[in-house]
């Protein structure tokens, strides 16, 4: 497996795990970074947008 195809998967498996904490609890955004393996708000925000097509905020909204 190639190195880029290993971190792609990484990093959806990451917003796959935020996605189902900001289903399943109230914790905010910036409680769910770290859990989900970011470091950076920003980051993850930006990658979160780019797998969903929305921010996890909107994402939230959207499951509610």
């Amino acid at each position: 497996m190639l190195v880029g195809e290993t971190l792609k998967m990484q990093k959806c498996f990451r917003i796959r795990k935020a996605q189902e904490m900001l289903h399943s609890t109230n914790w905010k955004v910036k409680e769910i970074v770290p859990k989900s393996g970011y470091q950076n708000i920003n980051s993850f925000n930006r990658m979160f947008k780019k797998f969903t097509g929305m921010t996890p905020g909107e994402y939230r909204k959207k499951i509610e």
